[in-house]
């Protein structure tokens, strides 16, 4: 099964208009680009936001409204230390203000391809039993799963789509400061993960 994250990371600071323009112009600088080190620049708007590929299946949409968000393909370690040293450089640009010392960041995990009965057996951990008539349709192979969301863990939420399971957790605050070192992203991201997908197994 292909493991895919997105991690959401957003700054409680005013979006004045005086620090989106700041914001766009250090997104937009040479020596941001070089310390994210993309493999290459996919869009930069004329607003100011910037999307970036680092590697194939790793990139980073960068909004100058106060968040940059991580979409990772197939994760791996080599992509977790991608995205630990783009977190580090572009915490430090987003940085601006002093409206909040915190920042937040969402962890999502899904997996595709996965079976009808574990499907099944995850929906069951999240709804009560006089549910169970009003999805009895769900388990048909003809049927195709949209929408449903349960709360199972504390600030955790189980999402079934289409495509399989998606386990979303946030948001986990954190001062900016401690966003703004490799390590600590890499042990924050490891934890979250392994949270997220222990709450997709089915035992």
């Amino acid at each position: 099964m292909a493991i895919n994250i997105r991690i959401d990371f957003a700054f409680p600071k005013k979006a004045t208009e005086k620090a989106m323009k700041l914001l766009s112009e250090k997104l937009a600088s040479s020596d941001t680009i070089t310390r994210v080190n993309p493999r290459k620049i996919l869009e930069l708007t004329e607003e100011g936001d910037l999307t970036m590929e680092l590697i194939e299946g790793l990139g980073v949409a960068c909004h100058r409204s106060g968040c940059f968000h991580f979409n990772c393909e197939n994760f791996d370690e080599q992509k977790l230390n991608l995205i630990a040293k783009a977190f580090a450089t572009l915490s430090q640009v987003y940085d601006i203000g002093k409206e909040s010392k915190e920042a937040e960041i969402y962890l999502f995990v899904s997996e595709d391809k996965i079976p009808r009965k574990r499907l099944r057996t995850t929906i069951r951990k999240g709804i009560k039993p006089n549910f169970e008539e009003q999805i009895k349709n769900l388990y048909q192979e003809d049927v195709k799963v949209v929408g449903i969301r349960f709360v199972s863990p504390p600030n955790v939420s189980d999402i079934i789509d289409i495509t399989g399971v998606s386990v979303r957790m946030g948001p986990t605050k954190m001062l900016l400061d401690r966003f703004k070192d490799e390590a600590t992203i890499i042990e924050l991201v490891k934890k979250s993960i392994g949270r997220l997908k222990k709450t997709l197994e089915v035992t």
